[in-house]
């Protein structure tokens, strides 16, 4: 269970890294918050997740494992539709990555554009060929200009690698709806009516989870309105509350008993573009199986940031 969470950290951190678009037009005053694209432009992103996990098998000695990883991401706008939709293409232009747990002798260390990784170590063997499938890797998808995702979709090549890396969660783990839940978990959605300072919304995402169930993720925005007077830079809070519900029939048990979710996205309503986020969660859980009970504790950070082109590929 250690290494498929580790897994799935990496995964869901490239996924939802994406977090800005180019503005078209400048916003007007008291306008709406809206995403806005303008079609042939590019955009390079930083972003950096920090992972803890601590379980312990009941009767057991407890397993930590920690993970640092930082990933340069350029989003392209293909096209825009009159209806403001565009048609967006996220490639991954260098994965770097830090893990480590009891069980190795030194932290694991992949850096795409480093020196080729060892994958005599069992450890390394399972997990480079996924971030070498993941390190020049597209992501195609849609996204409004109320920054919802649609039509996701990635190449074979990838498929294959994240298949292989977790083969015990079939197609359901690189479904369109799956990579869709995926993304979604990190994008800012504003609602249709338009955001203000002091209004709240709230947006319900789901995540499934081979022989699990499916995670329900509820996320509470709200408009805290301009960081100075003046400014077009909106401060956006984020509260998450997670709950999950059990697969039919699935063999294995998952309770949740302590979750906590917080976060802040800065807006550019004049250039109509994320600028900046910050989401972290933190979820206690036990998974129960063959009269085996499992307790593990997870925490995650990620940060995004704009950057100029010619620093995204240099760090």
């Amino acid at each position: 269970m250690r290494t498929q969470g580790i897994r799935l950290a990496v995964v869901v951190g490239l996924l939802a890294g994406g977090l800005a678009a180019t503005g078209q037009e400048p916003e007007k005053t008291g306008a709406p918050l809206r995403w806005r694209f303008k079609p042939g432009e590019v955009v390079h992103y930083v972003m950096t997740q920090e992972t803890s996990n601590a379980s312990r098998p009941e009767g057991g000695q407890a397993m930590t494992n920690t993970m640092s990883q930082t990933v340069d991401l350029r989003w392209k706008v293909e096209s825009v539709s009159p209806e403001g939709v565009a048609k967006l293409t996220q490639t991954i232009d260098r994965v770097r990555a830090k893990i480590a747990n009891q069980d190795q002798p030194a932290p694991f260390m992949f850096d795409s554009q480093g020196a080729p990784a060892d994958e005599t170590d069992p450890f390394a063997a399972r997990v480079v060929p996924l971030l070498k499938a993941l390190a020049g890797a597209e992501f195609h998808f849609s996204m409004t200009p109320q920054g919802e995702i649609d039509d996701v979709a990635i190449s074979d090549k990838l498929r294959e690698a994240l298949l292989k890396a977790n083969p015990a969660a079939g197609e359901s783990a690189v479904s369109p709806e799956a990579l869709k839940g995926l993304i979604a978990q990190a994008t800012l959605v504003l609602p249709r009516e338009g955001a203000a300072a002091g209004k709240s919304w709230t947006r319900e995402t789901k995540v499934p989870l081979p022989a699990v169930g499916e995670m329900v993720m509820t996320k509470t925005f709200t408009d805290q309105g301009p960081e100075s007077a003046g400014s077009p830079i909106h401060k956006i809070d984020l509260k998450t509350e997670v709950s999950h519900q059990s697969a039919e029939g699935s063999p294995l048990e998952m309770k949740i008993s302590g979750q906590k979710g917080t976060g802040l996205y800065k807006f550019d309503a004049q250039a109509g573009r994320v600028v900046s986020a910050r989401v972290e969660d933190s979820m206690t859980m036990s998974l129960s199986a063959g009269g085996r009970r499992i307790e593990q504790t997870t925490s995650n950070k990620i940060t995004t940031e704009l950057a100029p082109a010619a620093d995204s590929s240099a760090k």
